[in-house]
């Protein structure tokens, strides 16, 4: 049977008494959770800024890195691409003429690499150089930019050239245009003259050749800087810049490694400072390493290119106005790459050095072996 239906008053006074909740006014936040609230959002902000302005910095300094360094990596390549061609048309004839005892390694050619201020005879000249001659083709208008339509050389693609690269500190832009060079020889100047040292190339057009000029080969030549005179003479004139910001060229000739064993002695004993002259029979006297490089190059080429990068370079000038960059940079290359046994500390020092000034660089290294090797001791 359904429970009858009880009215409030049934229910007791209790239930009766009972009243609806009633909500209270929402309540606000504090003067101090405010202030810890925007100090919070503050500190976001300032990480959230320093983060992507960092981020955009590095991808500045990485971008202007790699396209500074590009150019030396190019300028790199080009240099070990040509000096794998140098060559000496070597050939096997008697030693004299008229009273022949024995064959002799003989060639009207040249090869020469070792220290700079030997090979220019000049102050302004830096680590090392290397000159060759090689069938590279340049003549006529390929060397003059005239029309190449008309050219009597145009098909002589194998003609010889000398060749050659060495580091200068340039305070001039020879390159540039003449206007430029107008604006930079202006009083006040318009244009900053662009200084700073760089990778030079010679190449002198097969039309004049000089190394096979009269006397120039003979052994009565007077001293040593006379059998260079075919790359001295017209050194300026036969130069361009290949890249800018190179500050060191190390040429290291060495032996392979399996010749270094056969005769006990390091890889670098054919040039144990660096010094590889196939005509050093002629002017250095008769030992061992004048024999062996007699009219052959040698086997292979320990290259090394030290760059800088050219922002760093002039962010160091700006932090120190006094100092001169040309003057910090060769007193960080002096007494060193002068003997070949040292080349791996002397490139570490010379990093060491860079580092601790702020200048960003970078270090290129290969071995180059030279085609027309036939390496015999």
């Amino acid at each position: 049977m359904p429970e009858p239906i009880q009215t409030a008053a049934a229910r007791g006074p209790e239930r009766s008494r009972r009243r609806p909740a009633t909500r209270g006014a929402p309540r606000g936040f504090t003067l101090t959770e405010m202030l810890v609230s925007m100090a919070v959002l503050a500190l976001i902000l300032v990480l959230t800024t320093n983060m992507v302005s960092g981020t955009q910095k590095t991808l500045r300094t990485a971008r202007s890195s790699a396209a500074q360094f590009r150019e030396a990596r190019r300028a790199f390549e080009t240099v070990t691409r040509t000096i794998g061609q140098a060559t000496l048309n070597t050939y096997w004839d008697y030693d004299d003429p008229q009273t022949p005892t024995q064959y002799l390694r003989q060639s009207e050619l040249h090869f020469v690499t070792g220290p700079a201020e030997d090979l220019l005879d000049s102050e302004d000249a830096y680590t090392h150089g290397i000159f060759f001659v090689a069938p590279f083709g340049f003549a006529g208008s390929d060397a003059t930019g005239e029309n190449i339509g008309t050219d009597p050389y145009r098909n002589l693609e194998s003609l010889l050239n000398a060749w050659g690269y060495y580091i200068k500190f340039n305070d001039t832009d020879d390159d540039a245009p003449p206007f430029i060079r107008d604006l930079q020889q202006g009083n006040p100047p318009v244009v900053s003259v662009k200084k700073g040292f760089r990778l030079m190339e010679y190449r002198q057009p097969s039309e004049e050749l000089t190394i096979y000029k009269d006397k120039l080969r003979e052994k009565d030549n007077d001293g040593r800087s006379s059998f260079y005179q075919w790359f001295r003479e017209e050194l300026e004139e036969n130069s361009r810049v290949v890249a800018d910001n190179i500050i060191a060229l190390v040429v290291r000739p060495v032996v392979s490694e399996q010749d270094a064993r056969k005769s006990s002695r390091d890889p670098w004993w054919i040039a144990p400072e660096y010094t590889y002259d196939s005509r050093q029979f002629q002017w250095g006297g008769r030992n061992d390493l004048s024999l062996t490089s007699r009219n052959q190059v040698p086997p292979v080429l320990e290259l090394t290119l030290v760059a800088v990068d050219e922002s760093s370079y002039i962010a160091y000038e700006r932090r120190n106005p006094s100092s001169d960059p040309r003057t910090v940079i060769s007193d960080l290359l002096e007494n060193r790459f002068k003997e070949a046994e040292k080349l791996t500390e002397d490139l570490d020092s010379l990093e060491l050095g860079l580092s601790d000034l702020g200048i960003s660089h970078r270090v290129f290294s290969a071995s180059v072996g030279l085609r027309t090797a036939k390496w015999s001791e």
